[in-house]
């Protein structure tokens, strides 16, 4: 036969109230002899609160082992709370708004801190909790004075754990620790971190973390979220692994102290925005990145030199947009990567150096949208000398719809804006002239030469 309270335990409706001293208590589980501190029943505690190990009700003796749910929560007046060993585990907002709560203490059996234990806490300034291994969403929210923690040997931060806790300095991630997403995202005196062992750097992370300098131990790192450094404006240094293989949209979006320029991974994915607005980076290096996003470098308004890697295969719109400064851009791929017209701006493509692989030439000239760049040389010749090189070698004059080519024997090329191929043929000794052409730019090769002219 099932017993009312065996049914009542069942549906979690059992729950015996009582008060000992100034505190509540609850017991949850008959015949248990543990029962939980609980709220104060609309007087909110206040002062130093010392929780008893033992408390005793009726003619039973009942050992504390947990602070439940909301226990504490919106006791401004609360200044401290002694916790016993006995208790093993704090509910969910147990603590929120202690606003005059500055230090606590935790015994080594709590393992775990629940969601928004600590929530707003503002005065909140050291926690010791040496057997904690994992820590609950929200759990330090905007905990603005908090500068000193000590925890066991974490296993997992969840979201938001230390959002907006504007004091942090320092914090060390253990190896074997996994995080949510946003755990530091407004952090804005955290200036290092070290996080051993670390292999995805979840979204939002560090965003606006306006101090931090530095982040070690990130060797094994194989993906960084969306906006994980966004708005990090003092972050001047960065090494990116080998074993990286996704960099998501924003990540760095903003870092403008960013100076680091040399991107590298294994297959490499470059998200919309990772680097815009970063506008220390003069020269950049992509070694590993198999393509590169919308508008990554858009704004990077330093960058000047730019090589792409022989396993870049995609480059997409507006990937440099606002990069005008660019001079020099060297692609070590013998396949052009399939790019977008509008990855570079037209002054890029009118005014800087294209670098290819030697033997390429011709194959980028035929290549859209490789082939708007003017100035083209293989890898091992010097721009230097081009210009009046093929000065002589080839001229070209445009009237009407015509275009008159002029200049050595060899295989002509002309190519529209687009890179389609309007005329290609043999020239001899004598002029070329191509007719019934539309207005719009083109571009002319004759066998490594090349001209571009407006019709």
């Amino acid at each position: 036969m099932i017993t009312l309270a065996a049914l009542l335990m069942a549906l979690g409706l059992w729950a015996q109230t009582f008060r000992v001293g100034d505190l509540y208590y609850s017991i949850a589980s008959p015949g248990s002899g543990e029962c939980t501190v609980t709220w104060s029943q609309g007087a909110p505690y206040s002062g130093a609160v010392e929780v008893a190990q033992e408390v005793t009700y009726g003619a039973s003796v009942y050992t504390v082992t947990a602070v439940g749910d909301y226990a504490f929560a919106g006791c401004g007046e609360l200044t401290s709370v002694l916790l016993p060993a006995t208790v093993k585990t704090l509910g969910r907002n147990a603590f929120q708004s202690c606003q005059s709560l500055r230090a606590i203490t935790l015994p080594v059996a709590v393992t775990a801190i629940a969601t928004q234990t600590f929530y707003e806490c503002t005065a909140l300034e050291s926690v010791e909790a040496p057997g904690v291994a994992e820590i609950g969403d929200a759990a330090f929210f905007r905990c603005t004075s908090l500068t000193g923690c000590r925890f066991g040997s974490l296993r997992r931060i969840s979201d938001g754990a230390f959002r907006g806790c504007s004091q942090l300095a320092t914090f060390a991630i253990p190896a074997g620790c996994s995080l949510g997403e946003g755990v530091f995202t407004g952090c804005a005196a955290l200036e290092s971190v070290t996080a051993t062992g670390l292999k995805t750097l979840p979204a939002y992370t560090f965003s606006e973390c306006g101090n931090l300098q530095k982040v070690e131990g990130l060797g094994a790192l194989t993906e960084i979220g969306a906006q994980a450094f966004s708005g990090c404006g003092r972050l001047s240094a960065f090494t990116f692994p080998k074993t990286l293989n996704r960099i998501g949209s924003n990540a760095f979006s903003f870092c403008t102290s960013l100076r680091s320029g040399a991107v590298t991974g294994t297959t490499l994915e470059i998200g919309s925005f990772a680097f815009s607005g970063c506008t220390a980076i003069t020269e950049l290096k992509l070694t590993g990145v198999y393509e590169v996003g919308e508008e990554a470098f858009a704004n990077a308004i330093a960058l000047k030199a730019v090589t792409i890697g022989s396993d870049t295969k995609y480059i997409l719109e507006r990937a440099f947009r606002g990069c005008d400064g660019i001079t020099s851009v060297v692609s070590l791929a013998t396949v052009p990567p399939i790019t977008a017209n509008t990855a570079f701006t037209e002054a890029v493509y009118n005014d800087a150096w294209l670098q290819v692989p030697e033997g390429y030439r011709l194959l980028y000239r035929q290549t859209a949208p490789w082939s708007l760049f003017v100035n083209v040389v293989p890898e091992k010749e010097e721009p230097s000398g081009v210009d009046g090189q093929e000065a002589e070698q080839l001229a070209v004059s445009a009237y009407g719809g015509c275009l008159r080519v002029d200049g050595v024997e060899g295989m002509l090329t002309i190519l529209d804006a687009g890179g389609n191929v309007v005329f290609r043929g043999r020239k001899g000794a004598d002029s070329v002239t191509v007719e019934g052409l539309g207005k719009g730019i083109y571009i002319i090769l004759l066998n490594d030469f090349t001209k571009k002219i407006a019709l």
